[in-house]
């Protein structure tokens, strides 16, 4: 019996094992196998390096909404080939078939159910295409920075049911996304704002804005924070102010942020805008608010700036380690003490995961009331909340432009160790109630 007088499901059960690449070969051999394999071809879209979601990128603890096994790649070829081109080859190719053949274009987005990119700062096509993934369920986008501004009109992506945006995500384009839908399961948000460039830089990237100055008189122009050298990189807030929050299905938030590094810690001195972190805290207050009667595993994550020279003074372990006040975790800390412990506030919350947050534990790992982040997790105890504190990660960044690269095309090894600390990494069990 040949694969063309294979029974469907049959047919159906190889392609699951097939790469993009050998499933395109295979839809080349036959009318039937091409009617077949076409819309497994085109459902799930991974534009990025193989291992990307296998790496630091992903979270093992939750778990993720997709398993790392049930990713399709590209062949290893293809990727040595393409480099970190996937998305900008993918969305032009789309965009040129849209101005042939509008209703190829269609056709063919429609197929996609889900769709992970690494967003280059020359993917300008995604953001006016996206509208016409129509059956979209799962988005995961990873950004680097976007100077302009970007407009998005069409219909709503109302199938979504998880959402992923991280790093720098232009804002009209996170409004945009989370306002498609109402069948919102889980959500994953780490945004970034605009970097803010060393001021000694001999051409700084990135002035702040008019907008961000906070005073000035005859001599002088006052930016506050972000007149500085190294300023940490900042949360993006202010997105969801004036929108109407519809998360009433939501049950699992993760949400991710830059923040400050105990004073004490760093080698250097850090600017931190404690102004975007107010903004940021306003965001994510709204979103666990707006999920609070079904919000059932939520995920906290803090990385405290520093300046990639850092890592040839203390190394990323030594440098969170030395982390011990939990400066940067005590405005997050407050917010959320007086939402979550209100009588009969988030009654299906089960469990909390925290990264990145000092905890001051014991030998039995039990956390310390003398942290923001141990003190939160002995009255998440009280509540009857599981919690888990693990180790986390820096914001490294380069120090000219002040920029992080939270989305690099081929993740970051999740192997990583630091040479004072070879027992430790980023998702080490520091506490737990």
């Amino acid at each position: 019996m040949s694969l063309d007088t294979s029974p469907v499901d049959v047919i159906i059960e190889i392609i699951t094992y097939l790469s993009p690449h050998d499933l395109v070969q295979l839809t080349r051999t036959s009318k039937r196998i091409h009617e077949i394999t076409t819309l497994s071809l085109w459902k799930n879209i991974e534009l990025h390096n193989s291992g990307y979601h296998e790496s630091s990128s992903e979270l093992d603890c939750p778990p993720p909404f997709v398993s790392p096994s049930k990713r399709s790649y590209l062949s290893p070829g293809l990727s040595d080939r393409y480099e970190n081109r996937h998305s900008t080859l993918f969305f032009q190719q789309l965009n040129d078939t849209k101005s042939r053949n509008e209703k190829r274009f269609i056709e063919v987005a429609s197929r996609v159910k889900s769709l992970c990119a690494v967003v280059g700062w020359n993917d300008r096509h995604i953001w006016h295409l996206l509208p016409s993934f129509t059956n979209l369920e799962v988005l995961e986008l990873h950004g680097q920075y976007y100077p302009f501004d970007i407009e998005i009109r069409g219909p709503p992506l109302e199938r979504l049911r998880f959402i992923k945006l991280f790093a720098y995500i232009p804002p009209a384009a996170a409004k945009w996304i989370l306002s498609s839908t109402k069948a919102l399961e889980r959500l994953e948000l780490g945004l970034l704002d605009r970097p803010v460039s060393n001021i000694q830089a001999e051409h700084p990237a990135h002035w702040p804005l008019p907008e961000e100055k906070v005073g000035e008189n005859e001599n002088c122009v006052d930016y506050g924070s972000l007149d500085g050298e190294w300023v940490i990189p900042r949360p993006l807030g202010c997105v969801f102010t004036q929108m109407e929050m519809a998360l009433s299905n939501l049950t699992h938030l993760y949400l991710c942020q830059p923040c400050q590094n105990d004073p004490s810690t760093a080698d250097q001195v850090y600017r931190w805008s404690s102004r975007a972190e107010a903004a940021a805290l306003a965001d994510w207050r709204r979103l666990l608010l707006a999920s609070s009667k079904t919000l059932e595993t939520l995920v906290l994550e803090q990385r405290p700036g520093a300046e990639e020279l850092e890592r040839d003074i203390y190394g990323e372990v030594c440098f969170l380690l030395n982390n011990k006040l939990g400066t940067g975790n005590r405005a997050l800390v407050e917010m959320l003490e007086e939402i979550l412990f209100q009588d009969g506030a988030f009654p299906s919350l089960r469990r909390v995961y925290l990264y990145g947050f000092a905890v001051g534990k014991d030998f039995a790992l039990r956390p310390s009331k003398k942290t923001p982040g141990g003190r939160f997790m002995r009255r998440l105890k009280k509540r009857d909340v599981s919690c888990e504190a693990r180790l986390g990660r820096w914001t490294e960044f380069e120090g000219v432009n002040n920029e992080t690269s939270w989305a690099e095309w081929d993740g970051e090894g999740r192997e990583y160790r630091d040479k004072d600390q070879p027992d430790m990494k980023w998702d080490t069990l520091m506490a737990r109630v």
